[in-house]
């Protein structure tokens, strides 16, 4: 029996395990009992422990010495400990606990709002104080390894650049709105723009900079769902539900409560999933094919299209009641072409993500490089400008890449010159007494307007010019009467 005791107390003796080793320590004390005490057994498992009998003592070796914890009595002879955290004293990076016996606890929430980490009540025991820096460790870790996971999450860049600017300041107020309303439904945001600007990245952007970034992002395009399994994809179906429902599935909106679903492509949903999306962005309640139980879903809607709703809802094509719900915040995306001096940043941004992946070294674009992105038209937009930059950067062996090799801009160049059909004819001759090239340009815009119905947005398409640009002309033309939409 003695030899089992024996061992027990050499197994359990807390300088075997010294779980603090390497850990510098302040010890702020008045009472030599206690805070030898104390020390002595933060000794024993591995902490060096400096010791302080007063607030003047404290305040010298704190701005002498590195502590990685600061152990602060509250009421010393010469003030508080409160005082200290008031001047700042204790350095950024030293995590602070207190001790107190106050029994009203009014100091001890005033030094946590002041920046300590835990307290402890006196009569404190060393086990106490070992345990509270424990916690303590953890806590940090803990707070880096999701620092971390978040600069890792945050690895989606997408270039907001002046043309954009509008757009981001608007999201960065809804992530800070949606702080305030955690645990209820945020509003939905929908993204319009061609194949190609970026709705999918800017989705991305929009969760990871969201109340939500640790949570689940789970995106799924619309348009290769069939009709057919597009509710059970969504919603999920119970056993039995249908003749392939051999068990039990989790729809997307489940799989993605409390974190954020991209529905991508939305207009190539069925209408009545339309109608079943609009009741879940009313109640958050979902109800799998099959069944009969509304279950709770707490879920960021984030949907796109590559053409504007608005247009889909006027050829009923599209229910306008769940149009005008995910209307709510829109960010709408210009083409490549549009976005003016971004375009460069955007072809940095390219070149900086993928010179890794070949193992390659930053690249610089030389100025025929950069008048060849600025000249072309990229109807492709940025997936066909990365495609470019990635065939640009595997078959270069320079420190410059000279892009676009494959692209014919000549012939594009020849295209905008013909211009088809818009020419009279290949003999037409400027007259000698000369024309106003404003005016045949202001007939061409209304001329097209008149094809689209008003419809700036199909207009600007056609004519390859930006729907402000068309704007911008039809300010000078007082005639205008057409009637215009976007």
């Amino acid at each position: 029996m003695t030899a089992l005791r024996i061992v027990s107390i050499i197994v359990y003796r807390p300088q075997q395990m010294k779980p603090l080793k390497g850990k510098t320590i302040l010890l702020l004390e008045d009472e030599n009992l206690m805070r030898r005490k104390i020390a002595n057994y933060l000794e024993e498992v591995g902490a060096d422990v400096t010791e302080a009998k007063n607030i003047g003592a404290a305040k010298d070796l704190l701005a002498s010495q590195k502590f990685d914890f600061a152990l602060l009595d509250i009421n010393l002879p010469d003030g508080t400990s409160i005082d200290l955290l008031k001047q700042n004293a204790v350095p950024e990076g030293t995590i602070i606990i207190v001790m107190t016996a106050d029994p009203t606890m009014d100091t001890a929430i005033k030094a946590l709002k002041l920046g300590a980490k835990d307290y402890l009540t006196k009569p404190v025991a060393p086990p106490e104080i070992l345990m509270a820096i424990k916690q303590c460790l953890q806590s940090q870790k803990h707070e880096r390894i999701q620092e971390f996971k978040k600069a890792k999450s945050k690895g989606t860049e997408f270039i907001f650049g002046d043309s954009l600017a509008d757009i981001k300041a608007q999201l960065v107020h809804l992530s800070k709105k949606e702080q305030l309303i955690e645990d209820s439904l945020p509003p939905p945001v929908l993204i319009e723009g061609e194949t190609g600007t970026g709705k999918s990245a800017l989705a991305k952007w929009i969760h990871q900079n969201s109340p939500r970034a640790e949570k689940e992002f789970v995106q799924i395009n619309c348009a290769n769902l069939q009709d057919s399994i597009a509710e059970s994809e969504l919603f999920g179906h119970e056993k039995g539900a249908f003749t392939d429902a051999k068990n039990m599935r989790v729809g997307l909106f489940e799989a993605a409560d409390g974190g954020t679903l991209f529905l991508d492509e939305i207009a190539s949903l069925p209408e009545k999933v339309q109608a079943k999306i609009l009741t879940i962005l009313d109640d958050g309640l979902v109800r799998r094919v099959g069944g009969n139980r509304e279950i709770p879903v707490n879920v960021k809607i984030i949907a796109a299209s590559n053409i504007e709703l608005h247009e889909l809802v006027e050829a009923g094509k599209f229910r306008s009641d769940l149009f005008f719900r995910l209307d709510l915040i829109r960010a709408k995306l210009p083409p490549l072409r549009d976005r003016g001096k971004d375009i460069l940043s955007i072809a940095h941004s390219i070149i900086n993500k993928l010179a890794p992946k070949y193992k390659l070294k930053s690249f610089e674009l030389t100025p025929q490089c950069i008048e060849k992105i600025n000249a072309y038209n990229w109807p492709g937009n940025i997936r066909e400008l990365s495609f470019e930059i990635e065939r640009a950067l595997l078959f270069s062996n320079e420190d410059q890449i000279e892009l676009l090799k494959n692209l014919n801009l000549e012939a594009q160049d020849a295209d905008s010159l013909n211009a088809g059909s818009i020419l009279p004819d290949s003999h037409f001759l400027i007259p000698e007494t000369g024309f106003n090239l404003e005016t045949h340009i202001l007939k061409l815009i209304n001329k097209t307007l008149e094809q689209c119905d008003g419809n700036v947005s199909k207009a600007s398409r056609l004519l390859g010019v930006s729907r402000d640009y068309l704007r911008y002309k039809l300010k000078s033309n007082l005639g205008q009467n057409t009637q215009l939409s976007e």
